[in-house]
């Protein structure tokens, strides 16, 4: 009984096999030249407006988009009928290069931010040192409104009671 299930499910496992292959190929998109619609539903076609024929072509790494001797970039259309080939690759590739740009701003910017740190204690020391420079400011306004004040005193410009130290010659 085990190798009659065995068997069955060997069997049930090599039909796919033995079966009609589900790729397409250059017949399955030549009954497709009146549309681009029905032309380009099919894995594999593309649809050439120019001469109104539905084209097979098997895309690699290598030929991802299909040859000029048959259908020109500008009159392809792959897989849609809004933008031809070369549209498509125009705005892939620009694409692609935008967000390489913005990826890229995207990294330098989070770099940045890690080196604040480092700015804001710069741009602290330099507050520190514009307080000190404003405190000894004062201190030299002080000390020189404090001898402008004793030069007063000297002449009798500057009438203090409570400093008899300095008296007017007459």
């Amino acid at each position: 009984m085990w190798r009659l299930v065995g068997i069955v499910l060997l069997a049930c496992s090599l039909l796919p096999i033995q079966g009609k292959s589900t790729k397409p190929s250059k017949a399955d998109c030549f009954p497709h030249n009146n549309t681009c619609g029905d032309c380009v539903a099919i894995k594999h076609c593309y649809y050439c407006s120019k001469t109104d024929v539905c084209w097979y072509y098997n895309p690699t790494f290598q030929h991802f988009i299909p040859p000029d001797s048959e259908c020109p970039k500008a009159d392809a259309f792959q897989g849609q009928c809004l933008f031809s080939t070369t549209v498509l690759i125009i705005a892939i590739s620009s694409g692609a290069g935008v967000l390489i740009i913005a990826i890229s701003c995207t990294i330098y910017c989070c770099c940045c931010r890690k080196n604040k740190k480092k700015y804001l204690k710069e741009e602290q020391r330099h507050l520190a040192e514009i307080e000190s420079r404003r405190t000894r400011n004062e201190q030299r306004k002080v000390e020189r409104q404090a001898k402008r004040d004793d030069i007063r005193r000297k002449y009798g410009l500057l009438k203090d009671e409570e400093d008899a130290g300095y008296n007017r010659l007459s």
